[in-house]
Parts: structure tokens; C-alpha cells; sequence
């Protein structure tokens, strides 16, 4: 048996570098891509009499880069197949609920086309692949797994011809997220998903307990304020109210507590703001709002007090909630777990957290993938709104509309624009340099990486920021005042409990979208800078510096904004597959032009002197 057909070698090493794996290749690697590569032209060549049922799954275990079991699995379920900006999209949802994508070959739409267009094969893709495998692969030696050989020759050839990070993904190491089909529809169609109602749905309620978050200074709490929110939780009602009216009073009672919350610390603030979340919405019974905050709050306020939340990562802050839900059980701890999915989801729209880790905290209702942008003509639609719903307050008119613009020209998180200081930001000659250096004064000076300039060339934003420093400047800040302070509170963001709930609600009603956020303006800056880079020699210290601005130590990190991958996949596919030859029937085969008139043109195009012939 050939050495590369022996699954016990590995087909490429993996190297832990800090926060990163390196991939390597191994004495089988060049010889399997090589061999894959073989097969891929063995089937263009024989493509005209190649079984046309097979035709689908050959091209896409050649032709598409999906390199997993899972992904086929996923693929045979909900598999989908639709076009989008004049490309053929394949997509499907993995068990996580992550969506992945690729934009499919010429002759992968072809071979759909011709099996009827049904990518999941009626529920048998994995069958029919594994069938196919052997037409394909006719050298495969008949005593081994053909389809873990085939997978390593596979994945041979995609280490060879992506880059590492994209390679890492596909194998399945640090999976990334597309873009699902409703985000692209709005793109597509400029159109909102859902037409909300303007006059109810951007009416919005100042949230004092949010606001204190940002500007609380103290992070060793105690539990005083938690107890305080214990005790409003009462359905005492002597005055024969009805449940809402009850509900709206113990919201109330709740909102009063807010200057204390902002006293104790930051996490008695976020839970604050989720409790009266929670009751105001009317999302669920009011019985059964106070039994999840009556179980939930004190159990996650232990597992996380103390701890800077938005610095842990997935497994970190999953086991800080086991921690707290550990002393539960049974019916208690039920609605405690409820409660603390319910808490992640939340604050997962109002600050940078990581997703929980089902594996680590598998009770709890794992929070959605966040891979979702604000396109260019939603980002212009936000900005009438702000002009034609804040005018009886010329400065949070004029402030929320230059945060918007911040927040996607610096690609920077909300809070890193909330609390930039007037020496931070700097004008000269139409070009805009921010520099972020803390994460705000309860967490202190940030990492290393974390800091950093940004030199932004945008001479109607250098002008805007121009004129709102002479604002301040009139007013009297000093340099360590808030840019978004006022002269009677320079330390603190005007109206921030007023301003990002507003513009959260109004990026919803922009988009029509439920789950959009101020964050999702981070992922589309960095979004749209990464599906501009070109596969050049340069491409490696434009993806280093993506990361820099986006303030990360790693790749690894910036990957999770990155949602335009499949168009990157494709583009490096192509580079390879168009070194590959077709001959004359092939052509005949997948564009119904003779082969005679193939060769006809092609001999005329070698006289002109065409490279492409």
C-alpha cells in the first residue's frame, strides 16, 4: 500500500503557538495534495460520462473546501442553495446553531442544476458521497476506509492552498461565521427584514442601571443592592392591582435602586438592568419573572462578582456561572439556569462578552452566533433617524450621530467611544487619531495589544470632531474629561443611559432585525475591510494590522468579525482550479457548446496569442 494512503500519517502537524495553533506540513502532505489534485482533473476530464447523479457530490468534495463530517451531516439536513450578488451560495446550520457558507464552483452549480437542485439529495448526501468516493478516487486501494483516505487527501490539498486561518476553519479547528441568508437578503434587497413600527417601536425608556455599569468605579461588591432587589420582588398587593400593573410597579421599585447599584460595582448593575428588563418587557408571567430573578440573580451575581466579564473568555465565564449555580438544585436550579441564559443573552447585546460554552455549562440555553452587520445603507438610515428623533436635544443629536461614525471608523467597541477622554482624540490636516488606551475607569490601563492608534483620513469626520473638541474646549474639560462629557459632569458620557438603548432600538427598526446591535457596526468595519485584502504578498501584514486596529493580540480573536470568508475561500480556490485543463467535451458537457466549435476557438485564440487559451 502507498505511504499516503496509510490513515495512521497524518496529512499535516499541529504546533500550539500562545492563544494560536501553527499548522505544519508532514512527509505525506505535498504527495496527497498532489494526488487530490490528480482526481480533480481525472473527473473534469471524464465529467461528460461521469454518472449524473454523482455529479453533485464529486463536485463539492472536490471543487468546495468542506473538509468535516459535521458539515455534510449539516449540509444533508438544511442545506440550502441560493444566489446572492450573482453568486451561488451554498449554506447550512451546524448543531451549535453557527452558520457556515461557500460560493460555489461553475461546475458545482452546473451538477446541482442537473440533479434537480437539491443539495441535501433527499436526505442521503452522506450515502451517495461515500458511493461516490470510489468513481473518483479509482486508486484507492481496497482495503482501507476510502472515505477517511479521501478526507486526508482533501484536507492535504486545502493546507496547501488556503491560508492558515481559513485552513483552520475548514478543518474545524477555529470555526468562523457566516453571514446567514436574512442578513444578505437586507444587503440584496435594501430592504428591513421586518417593518416595525416606527412610532412604537423607537420609543425607548432611560436605563440608569446601564449607565452606571460604564461608570461604576468600585469592583469588589457587595451583595447589598442584591438583596435590596430581593426584597421589591413581592406580590404583596393590597391595592388589588392586576399582574402587569404590578409588574410595572415592581420595575418601579427597581429603577429607584439604580444610583446604589452604580455605588456597589458594575455587576450589581447589569443585573439591575436585566431584572428590569425582564419585567417591563412583560415577556413572561410575572410569576414566573420573579421565581427565574428570585433563584437567578443571587447565583450569578456570586459567580461573577469581582470578575471583569468582558476580559474572560467562553470556558472562563461559563464556569463562573456553574460556580454560582453550583449551591442549587432540582425545580431552584432550574429556573436559576433559565435566569442565567436569559442574563448572558442579554448583556451580550450591551457589552463585548464571549459566548457561552455549551460544553462547559451545557444546561444553560446557549447564546445565538453573532454574526450579523450594519450595511452602508442602513448605516445612512441610522443617521436620519437620530436627526429626525433626537431634535429637542441638539447635543445627543449631534452626539449619538458622531459615536455611530466613531464606533465603525475606529472598528472599536461602544464603551472604548463612550469613555474616550479629549486627549485621546486628535485632529490635524482632515485626518482623525483616536488613541485607545483604557477600557475605562473600573478596569484600569488595558492590555498591550488592547492599546492603540488609529489614524482615520475622513475629512467630513475630522471636521465634525473638530468642531465638537471647540465645544468642549468653550466649555472647559480638561484633557482627562470625557469627550462626551458635559461642563457639570465632564467624568461622565452624556445621556448614555438614554443614548445606547435608543440607538440599539433604532438599529432594530432600521434593520428589522431583533438581534441587531451597536456592536454588530465593529463587525462590519472590520468585515468590510477584510473582503477587500487581496491573496498578494502583502496580505499577510494587512490581515496582522486588522488585528491591530481591531485591538487584538491574535488572530484568533479577530476572526470572530470576519463573516466574509466564503467570498475569500472561493477566491483562493479558483486561483488553483483554473490551473487545472478542461477538454473540449467537458466544455461540451457543462456549456452545451460542440467540441468542435471548442477547439475551433480555442485554435483561434492561440493565434491572437491569448494566455488564457
Amino acid at each position: 500500500m502507498r505511504k499516503i494512503f496509510d490513515i495512521n500519517l497524518p496529512s499535516f502537524e499541529r504546533h500550539p503557538l500562545p492563544g494560536d495553533i501553527e499548522y505544519r506540513s508532514t512527509a505525506t502532505t505535498f504527495l496527497r495534495a498532489k494526488e487530490f489534485s490528480d482526481w480533480q482533473q481525472s473527473f473534469l476530464k471524464s465529467f461528460s460520462k461521469f454518472p449524473m447523479e454523482k455529479l453533485w457530490c464529486a463536485s463539492i468534495m472536490l471543487f468546495e473546501a468542506i473538509c468535516t463530517q459535521e458539515s455534510f451531516l449539516a449540509i444533508q439536513t438544511n442545506g440550502t442553495v441560493y444566489r446572492s450578488q450573482n453568486v451561488a451560495r451554498l449554506e447550512w446550520t451546524l448543531p451549535n446553531g453557527r452558520t457556515d457558507a461557500r460560493v460555489l464552483s461553475s461546475i458545482s452549480v452546473i451538477a446541482l442544476d442537473l440533479i434537480g437542485g437539491d443539495p441535501q439529495c433527499g436526505g442521503n448526501l452522506v450515502a451517495e458521497m461515500e458511493a461516490t468516493i470510489p468513481l473518483i478516487a479509482t486508486d484507492l486501494p481496497k482495503l482501507v476506509n476510502p472515505a477517511q483516505c479521501f478526507d486526508a487527501c482533501a484536507q492535504a490539498w486545502v493546507f496547501t492552498v488556503l491560508p492558515q486561518f481559513l485552513f483552520a476553519h475548514v478543518i474545524g479547528d477555529a470555526p468562523m461565521a457566516a453571514l446567514h441568508q436574512t442578513v444578505l437578503a437586507r444587503r440584496d434587497s435594501g430592504l428591513a427584514l421586518n417593518a416595525f413600527s416606527e412610532a412604537n417601536f423607537m420609543q425607548v425608556d432611560e436605563d440608569s442601571a446601564l449607565e452606571g455599569y460604564f461608570h461604576a468605579e468600585v469592583n469588589n461588591e457587595s451583595n447589598a443592592v442584591i438583596s435590596k432587589l430581593m426584597a421589591c420582588l413581592t406580590m404583596s398587593n393590597p391595592e388589588g392591582l392586576d399582574d402587569k400593573q404590578l409588574q410595572i410597579r415592581i420595575a418601579k421599585n427597581l429603577r429607584a435602586l439604580s444610583a446604589d447599584a452604580e455605588g456597589a460595582g458594575p455587576m450589581s448593575c447589569l443585573i439591575l438592568s436585566h431584572c428590569i428588563k425582564m419585567l417591563a418587557s412583560g415577556t413572561h408571567a410575572l410569576r414566573s419573572s420573579l421565581g427565574y430573578i428570585k433563584y437567578g440573580a443571587p447565583a450569578v451575581f456570586q459567580g461573577l462578582v469581582g470578575l471583569d466579564i468582558e476580559a474572560l473568555s467562553s470556558q472562563e465565564i461559563s464556569k463562573a456561572y456553574a460556580r454560582g449555580l453550583n449551591s442549587l438544585a432540582g425545580e431552584n436550579l432550574r429556573k436559576a439556569r433559565a435566569y442565567a441564559g436569559h442574563f448572558h443573552q442579554y448583556i451580550s447585546e450591551w457589552i463585548d462578552v464571549a459566548p457561552l460554552s455549551y460544553s462547559a455549562l451545557p444546561d444553560v440555553a446557549a447564546t445565538p452566533i453573532d454574526a450579523n452587520v450594519v450595511w452602508i445603507h442602513e448605516r445612512e438610515l441610522l443617521q436620519r433617524c437620530i436627526k429626525q428623533q433626537t431634535p429637542l436635544d441638539a447635543r445627543l443629536s449631534l452626539q449619538t450621530s458622531l459615536v455611530v461614525d466613531l464606533v465603525y471608523a475606529c472598528k472599536a467597541r461602544g464603551k472604548e467611544i463612550f469613555l474616550l477622554q479629549t486627549r485621546n482624540i486628535r485632529v490635524s490636516a482632515g485626518v482623525v487619531e483616536v488613541e485607545i488606551v483604557s477600557w475605562g475607569r473600573l478596569h484600569g490601563v488595558k492590555t498591550e495589544a488592547s492599546q492603540r492608534v488609529l489614524t482615520i483620513a475622513d475629512q467630513a469626520l475630522a471636521s465634525r470632531v473638530l468642531e465638537w473638541k471647540n465645544m468642549r474646549s468653550l466649555e472647559g474639560a480638561e484633557s482627562h474629561n470625557l469627550l462626551f462629557g458635559t461642563r457639570g459632569e465632564p467624568t461622565r458620557c452624556y445621556r448614555l443611559g438614554l443614548m445606547y438603548p435608543w440607538l440599539n432600538q433604532t438599529l432594530k427598526f432600521v434593520t428589522g432585525d431583533v438581534q441587531s446591535s451597536l456592536h454588530h457596526l465593529r463587525h462590519a468595519a472590520a468585515d468590510d475591510v477584510f473582503v477587500t485584502l487581496e491573496f498578494d504578498n502583502e496580505f499577510h501584514q494587512a490581515m496582522d494590522q486588522l488585528c491591530m486596529d481591531m485591538g487584538h493580540a491574535s488572530l484568533r480573536s479577530t476572526r470572530s468579525y470576519l463573516h466574509s470568508y466564503p467570498a475569500l475561500i472561493r477566491m483562493r480556490l479558483n486561483v488553483h482550479l483554473h490551473r487545472l485543463t478542461l477538454s473540449s467535451f467537458t466544455v461540451d458537457a457543462l456549456t452545451h457548446v460542440k467540441n468542435a466549435t471548442v477547439r475551433r476557438r480555442n485554435a483561434r485564440a492561440r493565434i491572437k496569442g491569448d494566455a488564457n487559451a
